[in-house]
């Protein structure tokens, strides 16, 4: 397994490197900035030494991008700093790639209920509860809320469009405003849109909202990871999180999120919960 995995990540690297060179006749940041954060996530992932409790932590993040589970809500990852959140997300990223790449293991739109006990990750729960199940020494996860267990309803067998941003990275991905509008155009060119990107921030942030919620579709759907959101700084409300839409979404969308727990200048683990 650990030999599939090395050969999938040297493929993608491989791949991302010719598109690249193809798009250098024409510089486009938007193939830069993803080039940026895919390879950023892979060789992090290559260096990626799994404990108990992380091991725990991705079994959990993938169980929830497969399954129907918290359906409408996304994921939150935090620790303490030190911890390797960054690592376990970048190690999310990459086999969530690979599993989507040979079919529709990782599907969106399944349905079904999931015990949460002993979860190691924690979903938004609907009404902002929270339950104690999981605790570790190094990542405090924990899995709440109820399970969507809508019956009847169609497994999506279409492709799946994965965007990650490990945010203060790169330029791009170092404040709000320019991440909203690196993300929004990504999504402009995988879902054929035309609308404008904005600059005034308030609108950029609806588009973006409206961009998570209503485009995904049966046919392409959404995975979004975001690393390490308390990168962020206050400008626009960064940390505030209201730009981010983490419940309430499509069955054909899936967040997966990280965050240091609060701190005397920010407290996006607590604004996560309440959303």
């Amino acid at each position: 397994l650990i030999g599939l995995a090395d050969d999938f990540t040297q493929d993608l690297l491989e791949s991302v490197d010719k598109a690249a060179q193809k798009a250098a006749i024409q510089p486009d940041k938007i193939v830069d900035e993803v080039r940026h954060h895919l390879r950023f996530a892979i060789l992090r992932s290559r260096a990626f030494c799994p404990t108990e409790t992380t091991r725990d932590v991705t079994e959990e993040v993938e169980e929830y991008l497969a399954s129907g589970a918290d359906a409408s809500n996304g994921f939150v990852v935090h620790a303490r700093s030190g911890a390797g959140k960054t690592y376990v997300m970048s190690k999310i990223l990459v086999d969530h790639m690979a599993h989507s790449s040979n079919g529709s293991k990782h599907d969106p739109a399944r349905n079904g209920s999931n015990d949460a006990n002993g979860s190691k990750g924690e979903h938004i729960a609907r009404n902002g509860s929270n339950s104690s199940n999981g605790d570790r020494s190094s990542f405090f996860l924990r899995a709440n809320g109820s399970k969507d267990s809508t019956n009847g309803s169609k497994v999506s067998q279409g492709q799946r469009c994965i965007i990650a941003r490990f945010l203060g990275t790169s330029q791009a991905s170092s404040s709000v405003q320019a991440l909203l509008t690196s993300i929004c155009a990504q999504l402009q060119r995988v879902y054929s849109k035309a609308e404008p990107i904005p600059e005034e921030f308030t609108d950029l942030k609806a588009l973006f909202i409206k961009a998570v919620r209503e485009w995904p579709t049966a046919e392409m759907a959404l995975t979004l990871l975001i690393d390490s959101v308390d990168q962020l700084d206050d400008i626009n409300g960064g940390r505030r999180l209201e730009w981010l839409p983490v419940t309430g979404l499509s069955p054909h969308v899936r967040i997966v999120v990280s965050t240091l727990p609060d701190h005397a200048e920010f407290d996006c683990l607590s604004r996560l919960r309440k959303t």
